[in-house]
């Protein structure tokens, strides 16, 4: 489990989350096992290290608003997508402003 009381029942929450994604999307050709590692906490998100069957991802979620823009994890997504051709980001695969599974 997390070390954080307030994140009790995120851990469910996220392997909820990532059982709905797209085996394709991640590269996989089927979702077996999701493990959650472990917990970065940022000041505005929190990164967690999740891990599908044997591939490893990064899973960031927004907190709170550091630029005061509205699109603030849009604009992270763009500016890591710029980053990753020059080899000093890791890559990424999308991003999920919907809120419909964190508000």
């Amino acid at each position: 489990m997390l070390p954080y009381k307030k994140m009790m029942g995120t851990e469910a929450k996220i392997k909820r989350y990532w059982r709905e994604l797209s085996p394709t999307l991640l590269d996989v050709p089927k979702i077996d096992s999701i493990k959650i590692l472990g917990i970065t906490p940022g000041s505005y998100n929190l990164n967690f290290h999740v891990r599908v069957n044997q591939k490893a991802f990064n899973f960031r979620i927004n907190i709170d608003q550091q630029s005061g823009l509205d699109n603030q994890i849009e604009y992270e997504y763009r500016a890591l997508q710029f980053l990753e051709g020059h080899r000093i980001a890791q890559g990424v695969l999308f991003f999920d402003d919907s809120r419909r599974h964190y508000d």
